[in-house]
């Protein structure tokens, strides 16, 4: 079946036999914080563990953060990821990545080359992965949350940034991510805000955590086209009732995720310990606008393919169900319209044969 993904961070799409090689010293180890990898083998068991917690599991994403010091790198980790992406019939991916030249807490640059230096690698490969895999890549950059003046100084950054590439055809949207405690999304709605008003899509990291407001302020503040997570939403709220699929602000849905951080649910006292403990299935009976994603393949040890099979193994839905997530991804993406019809083609075509073969 064709896929779609919007909500994939290449920092958690990261292979590790290839992180592996990208990483190893002359005498052909891996370290990390302490931590020895002397086989590729070592590093993958570690990357895909399993974890209780979001610190354990951003601990884990970080271990090959240093594959992208080098932007000879870029090329190579966007191929393997998108190669990943390919081999389970995905044919749209809209990945995610905060810039490492200014992502950092002091404001300064974090890597060895310039904004503009990172773009061009990002734009190089990410046109390359089209053509190699016949495959429609966009790119959506990351704003990370901060409680001081240098997470708004990166955010405005960013954002210029995004303007003035945004022509190349490659960078179609903003992002923000990180703690929602203490750092309200409304901080950064003037950047989101600009964001729309010049075309980019916008997409937040909402309701992951308990905090109240966050997921009505990426919606209202920030003019979300989509939020991501939005596990803690409250049922009946006005802003759960704007994320019904008949609203404009589609739920990006990332089950296996949200276990291994132990994401908050909404009015219980609890967290996703379980994959039966998420809420997806009544998101879906309230008809929000539900689209199925990843996070972070990798970092989760998971899959568009295996996402849905949990939703049809564990919650009972059919290819009806999977077919509509789909449908609605698409139109929830932030291609062009050209894009879009061509997806929505390729997704009709395999719903038509599907259906002709059950009627046979």
């Amino acid at each position: 079946m064709p896929k779609v993904e919007l909500h994939s961070h290449l920092g958690g799409s990261v292979d590790p036999e290839l992180a592996f090689e990208l990483l190893k010293s002359p005498a052909g180890i891996v370290t990390y914080d302490g931590n020895i990898f002397r086989k590729w083998e070592e590093l993958d068991a570690f990357i895909r563990a399993d974890v209780q917690n979001l610190p354990a599991y951003l601990y884990k994403y970080n271990a090959t953060r240093r594959a992208f010091d080098s932007l000879d790198n870029i090329d190579a980790i966007v191929d393997r990821a998108a190669a990943r992406y390919a081999s389970e019939n995905t044919m749209y991916w809209e990945m995610r990545t905060a810039l490492k030249s200014l992502d950092s807490n002091s404001g300064v640059a974090a890597a060895p080359y310039t904004p503009e230096q990172e773009i061009e690698a990002y734009d190089k490969a990410i046109k390359n992965a089209r053509k190699k895999y016949r495959m429609a890549i966009n790119l959506i950059l990351c704003i990370r949350r901060g409680p001081d003046e240098s997470h708004l100084k990166m955010g405005r950054q960013t954002l210029g940034i995004a303007k003035e590439a945004m022509s190349d055809g490659v960078i179609v949207g903003l992002d923000l991510m990180g703690a929602e405690n203490d750092n309200p999304a409304r901080t950064f709605a003037p950047i989101f805000r600009e964001a729309k008003d010049y075309g980019l899509g916008v997409t937040i990291h909402a309701g992951e955590a308990i905090h109240e407001g966050s997921v009505e302020q990426a919606v209202q503040h920030c003019r979300a086209d989509r939020v991501g997570h939005a596990t803690s939403i409250e049922r009946h709220s006005d802003v759960y009732e704007s994320l019904r699929d008949n609203g404009r602000t589609p739920v990006e849905v990332c089950m296996t995720s949200n276990v291994n951080t132990r994401a908050w649910i909404a009015g219980e006292e609890h967290r996703i310990a379980r994959i039966e403990d998420h809420p997806v299935l009544r998101y879906i009976y309230d008809d929000l606008a539900v689209v199925i994603c990843t996070d972070n393949p990798v970092v989760s040890n998971t899959s568009l393919t295996n996402e849905f099979e949990i939703l049809h193994t564990t919650f009972g839905r059919g290819v009806g169900t999977i077919i509509g997530c789909t449908s609605r991804a698409i139109r929830a993406t932030f291609a062009s319209q050209k894009t879009k019809r061509i997806l929505r083609r390729r997704l009709d075509h395999f719903n038509d044969d599907f259906f002709a073969t059950e009627a046979t």
